[in-house]
């Protein structure tokens, strides 16, 4: 009877201890787990076109999360726009027995228009759970929605008092700096001048920024040149000082609207001091030419540069243009044409008789229109005539942006191309075609027939 009882008596308990230890695993895997998520902003009250950064941030407490996370509800609307999430160094720490994670991903976002906004978006989590089983275990990830804490965004427009009047819609915080060189220049000297707008923001419809009008000095256009780190915008500007009188370039000036002090800021630059040396000591290459003195400063002034104008006085369209005036012209032939043929047809019906003499306005009419269209006609003749080229190159030729040979950067321009000259300085000739404009050297221009200037290289 021993016997028996006990053999009967194995198999039970291990059937008793298999069942409570899977119950136990199952209650283990249905633990609800430590789990929560919530944004924020640096603020609540945002302005248009301001950028400012979201950070969700998800805490959990005692279980292991994966990387699989999904955001539903950030789509970029009307007032809004999301740039992607980047996840941020994971912090860990221990309490007790427990593993507390945090995990934190921002995000970039821009304010589009004033409004309300509220940003309540859903989260769904990955949690590792280890199963249990008869022979051994292994890791099983459960999906679970989390709750988000809200957050609620006010977005104003851009104020009007107080705006500057160069305000050109930028919003954040920006620097802005110069600097020029060289600085130890002769007259006719080509000097460089670097603005760079550096900071975080939004700069709208900021232009290039462009050296105030000074006299002494002549301009050319700035270029836009590719920024490095946090320069948002770079540009150099060529000047050229006519005068020992020209010792100061002048300040560049912006405005922009600072969203944390709620206010516009308008900033510039410090004037840059040129120092005037003998010409054995400058660094670039002058452009030669004749000076002169005047005689109640007696300083060293260069004598202004001869501009030779097209006789549109512009940049001119070497095809469109004209097939258009050509057009026009046809068309003002055919009319003049047809306006004769039909005062003909009609004097001819009124001298048979066919017609009434008070039909002789409608010839009158036609004799109008035909003298209207043969003057149109004429006048735009004179037109194309005028409009033709000024000459060719004669050789292949590097297009530079300011006249130095110094400047290697520029486009190369085809012999035999013809070009417009809209103005010389010293040895040097501005052209233009329809595809792009900047300097050669006069030599490089064949059959010009436009008047030679009054300054000697």
């Amino acid at each position: 009877m021993m016997r028996t009882a006990s053999r009967h008596t194995l198999p039970r308990l291990t059937v008793r201890f298999l069942t409570a230890w899977m119950m136990l695993g199952l209650a283990a895997a249905q633990t609800d787990p430590d789990v929560s998520a919530s944004l924020t902003v640096n603020r609540s009250q945002l302005y248009t076109h301001e950028t400012t950064m979201l950070v969700l941030t998800i805490r959990s407490r005692g279980v292991q999360l994966s990387r699989n996370l999904t955001v539903q509800g950030l789509a970029s609307d009307a007032l809004l726009t999301f740039g992607p999430f980047k996840e941020l160094p994971i912090e860990r720490s221990r309490d007790g027995s427990e593993t507390i994670e945090v995990r934190r991903y921002r995000s970039e976002i821009k304010t589009q228009q004033a409004g309300q906004a509220t940003l309540a978006p859903t989260l769904t989590v990955g949690i590792m759970r280890r199963r249990q089983h008869l022979i051994g275990s292994h890791w099983e990830e459960q999906r679970r929605q989390v709750p988000v804490t809200p957050v609620r965004l006010s977005i104003l427009p851009i104020p009007v008092r107080g705006r500057p009047a160069n305000y050109a819609g930028a919003v954040g915080q920006f620097q802005l700096a110069t600097s020029a060189s060289p600085t130890n220049v002769t007259v006719s000297d080509l000097v460089t001048v670097t603005t760079s707008i550096s900071g975080s923001g939004y700069l709208g419809s900021q232009g290039v920024p462009i050296l105030p009008a000074q006299k002494g000095f002549k301009p050319y256009a700035p270029r836009r040149i590719p920024g490095s780190g946090a320069t948002l915008l770079q540009t150099t500007q060529i000047v050229i000082p006519l005068s020992t009188n020209a010792t100061r370039i002048g300040r560049v000036s912006m405005s922009y609207f600072d969203p944390t002090q709620h206010r516009f800021v308008s900033t510039q630059t410090a004037p840059i001091a040129l120092h005037f040396v003998r010409k054995t000591q400058t660094t670039s290459p002058p452009l030669t030419r004749r000076t002169s003195t005047n005689a109640v400063t007696g300083s060293q002034t260069a004598p202004p540069p001869a501009i030779t104008s097209t006789p549109q006085g512009a940049t001119r369209a070497l095809s469109a243009r004209h097939m258009t005036l050509i057009t026009l012209q046809v068309v003002c032939v055919a009319l003049g044409g047809s306006g004769l043929l039909y005062l003909v047809r009609n004097l001819v019906e009124i001298m048979r008789r066919r017609r009434r003499l008070r039909d002789g306005l409608i010839p009158v009419l036609a004799l109008g229109l035909s003298l209207v269209a043969g003057v149109a006609a004429l006048l735009l003749h004179r037109t194309i005539q005028a409009a033709q080229p000024d000459g060719r190159v004669a050789r292949n030729e590097t297009v530079r942006f300011a006249p130095s040979s110094g400047l290697a950067e520029g486009r190369r321009i085809k012999a035999g191309t013809p070009v417009y000259i809209e103005e010389r300085w010293g040895p040097w000739v501005r052209i233009a075609t329809p595809a792009l404009a900047g300097w050669v050297p006069s030599e490089a221009i064949a059959d010009t027939d436009s008047p030679t200037m009054d300054v000697k290289p």
